[in-house]
């Protein structure tokens, strides 16, 4: 007990001392079951979320932060980015938030200032809102649309009626206003890309997705300060393209295939810099120089501050790096019949490999187009197509009734538990689906090849194969 006054004390001085140079302090405690080993502090930059901090959480959920805000504005707090266990509050150099992370919800205590107290009422507000998105204390939501709906339906009548900040801050009381609209609209928007066991038709949604306006959500460049706010438009241009049923199948499959294509020459999206954010977006899904230019060639003109120019800037080191020219790694793992099979078997043909998982939906929606680019290569010897599962040992079997399932033909090896130290490690592999290039020389041409759905694929294998 001792010890806990004495720590409590230092804390109380150090946050005197600090408050008179306007540093801001948070003062916080994790009460949402097991505690995270540290907590984070994010500042929002470009409609994305750049870590500040980062804070150790001692033994009783405690945690403690201290920084200066160049200018006044929102910042998020978490254990990492994900929506459930992060909040978002308002910060002036020199103001203090105590908090406490509740297992549904949060609570402030002590002294707070009028604007992080209108956060915090927010939080209460849209909280029912979180846990049937993105689910309660540590559990993902198991919930279907017909629990959603209805909370959603009630919850935007109350919201239309929720009074406005009334704080002594005058440009608070503007950006909330802001801040509200973009927070109601990302949650039943994010509910739409969650995993649930039962899907609406068109007719059972709500007004409220057939009103999702782009106009209104890019009149300015507000969600440039908002969480992921760059990631909300693309996530309702998505939606709004889904529910407008004046479109035909064919071009909403060309959407899908291509959406930078109609996103960035949308006259809807109001903002230029957030167009241009997008444009950034896409920039990132191209893995050559060949590619980024003829995207740039189309949409380069959108990219216009000097900050998205010195981030293309990175997008195109980062591509010419990925042409690494250096012997491939040598991998071996067997096959659907136990055969062992390694990628030095085919030293002299081109070798395009898809690193992927059964679990992985993005790796799933790429076999389609896998599949297609196979059969247009069939009669050519001098490549192989080899996909390399990484799921856990204990589903080798599923894996191999799912290989069968979808008729995937070619080279199907099975890494399992020594994925992760015989090819995820060796080939830098954060995520999946991961796609290799592999010239005839054994060395690689694309440690991160463009997938193959693509635009650029059939141009890079040509090429490779010397045609």
């Amino acid at each position: 007990m001792k010890r806990l006054l004495y720590l409590m004390l230092a804390i109380l001085t150090f946050i005197s001392s600090v408050n008179g140079q306007n540093v801001s302090v948070i003062n916080g405690v994790w009460e949402r079951g097991r505690a995270p080993e540290t907590m984070k502090l994010y500042a929002i930059e470009n409609g994305s979320l750049r870590e500040l901090a980062s804070s150790q959480v001692n033994e009783n959920g405690g945690f403690l932060f201290a920084f200066s805000p160049k200018e006044e504005g929102f910042f998020v707090i978490g254990p990492n980015t994900l929506a459930r266990n992060r909040y978002t509050f308002y910060f002036k150099p020199g103001d203090q938030l105590n908090v406490k992370i509740l297992p549904d919800g949060s609570e402030l205590f002590g002294e707070n200032t009028p604007e992080n107290i209108e956060m915090a009422k927010w939080h209460g507000f849209v909280e029912p809102m979180v846990v049937k998105v993105h689910g309660s204390g540590g559990s993902l939501g198991r919930g279907t649309f017909e629990d959603f709906f209805p909370l959603l339906v009630e919850k935007e009548t109350a919201f239309n009626n929720y009074p406005a900040a009334n704080t002594p801050n005058t440009k608070f009381n503007a950006l909330f206003t802001d801040f509200k609209k973009a927070d109601f609209t990302s949650l039943p928007v994010a509910y739409m890309f969650t995993m649930r066991s039962v899907h609406p038709t068109e007719e059972q949604f709500p007004d409220f997705y057939r009103n999702l306006s782009l106009e209104d959500l890019t009149k300015d460049d507000f969600l440039l300060g908002y969480p992921d706010g760059v990631d909300l438009i693309s996530r309702v241009y998505m939606r709004v393209i889904l529910g407008d049923t004046t479109i035909t199948a064919e071009k909403r499959d060309q959407f899908l295939q291509n959406p930078a294509s109609f996103i960035l020459v949308d006259p809807r999206i109001k903002s230029p810099v957030i167009k241009g954010e997008l444009a950034l977006r896409f920039a990132r899904n191209n893995r050559t120089t060949a590619g980024l230019n003829e995207f740039l060639s189309k949409y380069g003109n959108l990219i216009q501050t000097e900050s998205q120019k010195e981030r293309l800037r990175a997008i195109e080191i980062a591509i010419f790096a990925n042409a690494e020219g250096n012997d491939a790694i040598d991998f071996s793992f067997p096959d659907q019949n136990g055969n062992m099979v390694a990628l030095s078997d085919f030293k002299g043909k081109v070798v395009y490999i898809d690193v992927w998982a059964t679990w992985c939906g993005p790796c799933k929606r790429e076999i389609p187009h896998l599949l297609r680019l196979k059969e247009e290569y069939k009669d050519n010897e001098n490549i192989v197509f080899m996909c390399v599962s990484v799921d856990a040992s204990r589903d080798k079997q599923k894996w191999a009734e799912f290989i069968v399932a979808e008729d995937m033909s070619g080279v199907q090896l099975f890494a399992g538990d020594d994925a992760q130290k015989a090819l995820m490690e060796p080939y830098n592999i954060m995520g999946i689906p991961r796609f290799i290039l592999i010239g005839k020389d054994g060395r690689v041409i694309l440690a991160n090849a463009p997938a193959p759905s693509s635009n650029e694929i059939r141009a890079i294998l040509n090429e490779a194969l010397g045609r």
